[in-house]
């Protein structure tokens, strides 16, 4: 067994009280590695030489975790998630998102990528986004679809905002840069070595220079980080033992903001209230929690609905108990419609997210 399988097994049979017991300490341990001076510092040291703002639009899958493929520091890249990965910006609620997002970036002066992601299992194509019926055609033609909204929206050649569509794939945790009909594929180039070398990390450069010719050299400098981790990270899971058999074992539905403390992979699914049909994503991910139970990849004595809004001032977070007391409404509503027997074993856990320490404030 890989480390990657044993970090969801570990928890996923323990009873609910410990599943309880483990977010909060979960939640402790990142707010606590997070507001660290070595973790302030290597997070600063990032953003000194890498100064672009990234975003990446991905499924609300547990299996898919960005920062920890890539290896870079928490709070770097900002979240949005939705069933599938499928986006669209005529959504009401994701267009003020992503307008804020970039305005706030642009005039703070810095670049804005961002990652339009798509997932898929060579192994075994149920292993793929249940989102998308586990058609990897599919789900990669949305991200497609996604990458030209931006462009409409920003300019095709845009010097500043950069959509870069991302193929993840979930077996090994590896990256696939897509441009146009060229496909950069991370893995190939870590099946013969052992140890990443300068020679493999020029190669990967290059080659990537050449499928993104037409890149702005600021961005691309930005991006080679995420490449060159997810290198490091393929090699790491290699030598713990792969074939990675990974399963959904999801025990936590998060909804709402501010989960990117939640760090461990493959343990929540993370729900965003982005689409007008937000009802039907978190039907899908109670529907998944309920397969989880019955094919007995974690306990079935309850599961954890965790619905949190994250603030940066006294006026936000108002607003955020605000959404989350509307968030919670509306999630118990469609479990107890649709799921009577999984609503009898959910345990709500509400709080905000203070997004300067990651901490997670239960509601009273």
């Amino acid at each position: 067994m890989n480390f990657k399988e044993t970090i969801s097994t570990m928890i996923a049979y323990q009873s609910i009280q410990e599943k309880i017991k483990w977010v909060w300490e979960r939640n402790i341990y990142h707010s606590n590695l997070y507001t660290s001076a070595a973790e302030y510092i290597r997070r600063s040291k990032y953003l000194a030489e890498f100064i672009s703002a990234i975003c990446a639009f991905k499924c609300m899958d547990g299996r898919v975790h960005i920062p920890v493929i890539t290896k870079t520091p928490l709070g770097i890249i900002q979240p949005f998630r939705s069933l599938g990965g499928r986006f669209d910006l005529g959504w009401p609620a994701l267009l003020g998102a992503v307008k804020d997002w970039i305005t706030k970036n642009i005039n703070a002066g810095r670049n804005c990528i961002m990652l339009v992601t798509y997932h898929y299992s060579k192994g075994d194509k149920k292993r793929g986004c249940a989102g998308f019926n586990y058609d990897k055609e599919a789900a990669k033609a949305s991200a497609l679809e996604l990458k030209q909204q931006i462009q409409r929206v920003c300019g095709v050649t845009s010097s500043n905002v950069c959509p870069v569509v991302l193929g993840i794939e979930t077996d090994g945790d590896s990256l696939v840069f897509v441009n146009n009909d060229q496909e950069i594929d991370l893995y190939e180039y870590t099946k013969d070595i052992e140890v990443l070398t300068n020679e493999v990390k020029d190669k990967v450069k290059k080659d990537l220079r050449t499928c993104f010719h037409d890149m702005p050299e600021a961005i691309f400098h930005d991006i080679m980080p995420l490449a060159y981790g997810n290198l490091e990270h393929i090699l790491e899971v290699r030598q713990n033992h792969q074939i990675i058999q990974i399963e959904h074992k999801e025990f936590i539905l998060g909804v709402g903001s501010g989960f990117d403390w939640l760090h461990e992979p493959n343990n929540a699914l993370i729900v965003g209230p982005w689409s007008p049909a937000f009802s039907n994503d978190l039907d899908k991910a109670f529907s998944i929690i309920k397969s989880n139970m019955d094919e007995k990849r974690i306990s079935d004595d309850g599961f954890i609905l965790l619905i949190s809004s994250a603030w940066e001032n006294s006026l936000d977070r108002q607003l955020g108990i605000e959404k989350i007391n509307f968030l919670k409404k509306i999630a118990l509503g469609i479990l107890q419609e649709k799921y009577p027997d999984l609503a009898k074993k959910v345990h709500c856990m509400e709080g905000t997210i203070d997004a300067s320490t990651k901490r997670l404030i239960e509601l009273a």
